[in-house]
């Protein structure tokens, strides 16, 4: 496993991103092809590492710019990786009244969509029921949704 599974510090820096595609997509076919590894344990254990890593990366992220910051520099580079500390403008329009009654009205078309979704869910596919918009008084016709069932895999970590 320690050949195919790489450790922190293992993976050739100067291996591009879509080597590193390549590489990862080569490692898991031989995950599901040899009768070495259980696939989903190592799925489960990946799923593991990707929660370190993702953790990590967090907590590192501010003492990264921090360091790059004090070496003068805007950016790092290291292999075939370039850490670079960008600037991104967020535009805060909470000060426009017409764009606080536009996010309002957002909200309750949001909320009322929400709403009708809810009693949507409760028929069956094809289904067609006549509803009364508590809103209006106005009667509506409304139709069952379709239904898509897609398999998903769920790694819960205690």
């Amino acid at each position: 496993m320690s050949s195919t599974i790489k450790n922190i510090g293992d993976l050739d820096t100067t291996l591009s991103k879509e080597e590193i595609e390549k590489l990862g997509k080569a490692h898991a076919a031989v995950v599901i092809e040899s009768d070495q590894f259980d696939v989903i344990k190592t799925y489960s254990a990946l799923k593991r590492y990707e929660l370190y890593l993702k953790t990590m990366i967090d907590e590192l992220k501010s003492e990264t710019v921090k360091k790059i910051t004090e070496s003068g520099q805007k950016d790092f580079e290291f292999g075939t990786s370039k850490v670079t500390i960008t600037k991104r403008r967020k535009f805060d329009f909470s000060n426009d009244a017409y764009w606080n009654e536009l996010a309002k009205q957002d909200k309750t078309v949001s909320d009322q969509k929400k709403s009708h979704e809810a009693i949507l869910k409760k028929m069956k596919e094809g289904e067609i029921k006549e509803i009364v918009n508590e809103t209006t008084g106005e009667v509506q016709m409304v139709h069952g949704p379709s239904v898509v069932i897609s398999e998903n895999l769920m790694v819960k970590i205690a």
